[in-house]
């Protein structure tokens, strides 16, 4: 039995699977009727073609203007790549002032006009430096250089968001400036900070040197991921996006064995404190929204609740990977400590986890990617405690049996939360109980495929030990190379989780076939019991049995 669950709050509480069916509503609208003359008609009907028209080709010349500016952003990248510190903070600074949206005429009657002008420009320096993703991994393809983006990133943050949402909803229904918001209504972010975040998507070091620097006495300063997280995103899901792509990043450094000279926090503290900040006050703050409410639904959310579009799942799932070791110890244990450091994951708690993973599980990107680092996490693991009880073969034994069974619980846990959000999103599989998700087959999967050493690309290469990240996440039609994804986990988990065990301790010498006959053989029989008959399918076996799990966000 999988164990229930509650992701609000830290009381366990049992959610009955039948609240979580979907709430399918059907509306019907009618209007009066009204008689109208054949001129009025004529009129009217003139007028609406004519409206629009107006609105199309107002769309059609922000399209025309945005593309042109993409290529504005691989110049950009180029240049602040290979530009001095100081020349990058000079035209960082400059560009800041073309976009702040203070009045810098001193005509007063100037001021509204100026203020539009530059939100115009805003929306077109978030086009340039983000919306650079040709191969479609979620990550910007751009590598701008690390000074240019924290220099610009501190300029931005000092606009306000909702001036620019107050200058949007203004050109909106005043009919003033229909270019304007019709960048809006072709999903471009209008949040001052939403591309420079992006464009440190696609640059870890900026990513974390921004969102989590060094501060006085040897600390770590993550105050920026609280304050970001606080943001009404509600209004603009893909500059949430970015602020999640930026975390993800930062995130991966993780596994970074680079010291601070200066004898404050290494790197991989500095991602180690940003990924427990994150994890928890994306979970606090940044409440989902449910797709399959209506408008007026909506208008009873809390603030900040917001429509996560599939980059940002991708991206969140990225995270949790990220904290493979806390989230496999949590998910088997409920603490979510690295047992190979004995650090405790910031603020980080087992709801926290529960609430961020049922949010993104219904993309299947999202549970492969945080298989995979549960995955790795399992392997990692095992080989770690082979080479520390070099010598002791009963420990080293016992401790690969433990490795696979706690990685067997974290997958058992994932896929049952995915399922859960499966049943609440699909009228289908709350009558149906053959019903399987794409996504719980996604994470299962790619933990068989990192598990059998078929996937290495997206990790980190020469980094801790402790804690093994993904520099990008896991696609799985790039990865698995199919349309739709299924499991190549066999029928029972249990006995592919054992095989794993069994490889790693032949891999380490540990078998011998004599052993399991002799006296004292039970410290073998996760293995000899395997050994059996092939109809002797209860024996106890490394894995634990799945455990029910419910979940309410």
């Amino acid at each position: 039995m999988r164990r229930p669950y509650s992701t609000e709050g830290h009381q366990k509480a049992v959610v009955h699977p039948a609240k979580f069916k979907p709430q399918w509503r059907q509306i019907k609208i009618s209007h009066p009727t009204q008689q109208l003359s054949s001129t009025e008609s004529g009129r009217r009907i003139s007028q609406n073609s004519q409206s629009h028209s107006s609105q199309d080709n107002n769309k059609k010349r922000t399209d025309s203007t945005l593309n042109l500016l993409q290529p504005l952003g691989n110049i950009l990248a180029a240049a602040t790549s290979s530009w001095s510190s100081e020349k990058n903070k000079e035209v960082s600074d400059k560009i800041v002032q073309t976009v702040d949206c203070e009045n810098s005429d001193k005509d007063p009657r100037g001021h509204y006009s100026e203020q539009i002008k530059e939100a115009k420009q805003l929306v077109a320096l978030n086009y340039i430096l983000g919306n650079h993703d040709n191969d479609a991994n979620y990550v910007n393809d751009l590598r701008f250089g690390t000074d240019f983006l924290v220099r610009t990133a501190e300029g931005l943050e000092k606009v306000d968001p909702e001036k620019i949402e107050t200058l949007y909803l203004n050109a909106k229904f005043s009919n003033e400036d229909k270019a304007f918001s019709a960048m809006y209504e072709k999903g471009r972010s209008f949040n001052p900070m939403s591309g420079v975040l992006d464009a440190m998507g696609g640059n870890a070091d900026a990513a974390l040197k921004y969102l989590a620097p060094s501060a006085k006495g040897g600390k770590v300063d993550a105050s920026r991921v609280e304050k970001l997280t606080k943001y009404d995103w509600s209004w603009d899901p893909t500059g949430f996006d970015g602020l999640t792509s930026a975390i993800a990043a930062a995130s991966s450094k993780r596994s970074s064995t680079a010291t601070n000279p200066s004898g404050g926090p290494s790197e991989s503290e500095r991602a180690r404190q940003l990924a427990g900040v994150a994890v928890h006050e994306i979970a606090a703050n940044v409440p989902q929204a449910n797709p399959h409410d209506w408008w007026w639904d909506r208008n009873k959310y809390p603030k900040g609740t917001t429509s996560y579009n599939d980059a940002a799942k991708v991206h969140i799932g990225q995270l949790l990977a990220n904290c493979g070791p806390e989230l496999t110890q949590t998910w088997d244990n409920g603490s979510a400590v690295n047992p190979s450091t004995g650090e405790k994951l910031p603020r980080t708690t087992e709801d926290d986890f529960n609430k961020l993973t049922y949010r993104v599980a219904d993309n299947e990107n999202a549970t492969a990617t945080i298989a995979a680092g549960i995955a790795k996490r399992a392997t990692d693991r095992s080989a770690e405690l082979i080479a520390k009880n070099a010598g002791n073969k009963e420990a080293q034994l016992q401790h690969i049996n433990q490795s696979y069974s706690q990685g067997s619980s974290a997958l058992n846990h994932l896929t049952a939360i995915a399922d859960v959000r499966a049943d609440n999103d699909t009228k289908a599989s709350a009558d149906d109980a053959s019903v399987k998700t794409a996504a719980s087959a996604a994470a299962l999967t790619a933990f068989t495929t990192v598990a059998t050493g078929g996937l290495s690309a997206p990790f980190q290469i020469g980094g801790s030990v402790a804690t093994t990240t993904l520099t990008s996440p896991i696609i799985t039609n790039q990865v698995f190379g199919a349309d739709e994804v299924k499991s190549t986990m066999n029928t029972n988990p249990d006995e592919q989780m054992w095989a794993y065990a069994v490889r790693d301790a032949a891999n380490a010498g540990l078998l011998n076939e004599n052993d399991f006959s002799a006296p004292g053989s039970e410290n073998y029989s996760w293995i000899v019991k395997r050994q059996r008959t092939a109809s002797d399918r209860s024996i106890k076996s490394i894995t634990r049995r799945p455990k029910r799990c419910e979940v309410l966000d």
